[in-house]
């Protein structure tokens, strides 16, 4: 018999056994020669950032991306908090889609879903969201549509120039 299996008096070190149904210090602390079983860890996919509106599903590939570049820019910008990157997550909370321009076929643009339900309550409350958050970044922003208007799929966002854990 091992200490661990009951408990040892005090004075005289002699082992005691635990009694039927009696709790055994095996019961809390693990053998040391138990090994733990390995976690499983959650699947990640490099270089992206989850898109905040999974209900939105026709643009989400292309917003992971954005988000991704916008994230890149505040960190190659010294920007704290990474603010574009915040601007661009809520404008995307907010019901803000990425669609193609009508007058330019093939190049991304920011819309608005009209929606209460889904997206904005009015293009006023948009157009005033955007004006307040996103032009202080008009350079950038333009920079990162062109981008992914080049560069639409994932690889956009696999050429950061930042190494993501």
């Amino acid at each position: 018999m091992t200490a661990r299996a009951g408990y040892k008096r005090i004075m005289t070190g002699e082992i005691i056994p635990p009694v039927e149904g009696q709790m055994t210090l095996d019961d809390f602390v693990p053998s040391p020669k138990a090994t733990p079983a390995p976690l499983a860890a959650p699947p990640v996919r490099a270089n992206t950032i989850t898109d905040p509106r999974p209900d939105l599903t026709a643009d989400t590939q292309h917003w992971q991306v954005l988000l991704t570049l916008a994230m890149a820019a505040d960190v190659k910008a010294g920007r704290k908090k990474l603010p574009l990157l915040g601007a661009l997550h809520g404008m995307r909370c907010g019901g803000t889609q990425l669609v193609e321009a009508e007058a330019t076929p093939g190049r991304l643009v920011l819309r608005p879903i009209l929606d209460p339900k889904a997206g904005w309550t009015s293009e006023t409350a948009y157009r005033e969201a955007a004006a307040k958050f996103l032009r202080p970044f008009d350079r950038d922003v333009k920079a990162i549509l062109q981008r992914l208007t080049q560069e639409p799929g994932p690889e956009a966002a696999e050429s950061c120039p930042w190494p993501v854990e």
